[in-house]
């Protein structure tokens, strides 16, 4: 198994797991699930919601790849330099 190759599919596997997560919680926001976080939390938010825009989504989830992308080639570039 060559090293570069699980570099890569560790950070790929954790920009999806960033993306998948980020769309999640944008769906469970638009949801209603705003109340419930403020409910089990036992605060409020002092924002508010926007309404949906399908720019800013796509843009948010890009990001959150790339985050999650960048996570994981830190993680295990470091992980291969310790072992």
């Amino acid at each position: 198994m060559k090293c570069k190759l699980c570099v890569d599919k560790v950070a790929l596997t954790l920009a999806i797991l960033f993306a998948v997560l980020h769309t999640a919680g944008v769906l469970g926001l638009r949801a209603g699930l705003m109340g419930f976080l403020e409910w089990a939390h036992m605060f409020t938010f002092q924002y508010t919601l926007q309404p949906f825009s399908l720019p800013a989504f796509v843009v948010g989830v890009l990001s959150a790849g790339v985050v999650g992308y960048a996570v994981g080639l830190l993680f295990s570039v470091l992980r291969k330099r310790l072992k």
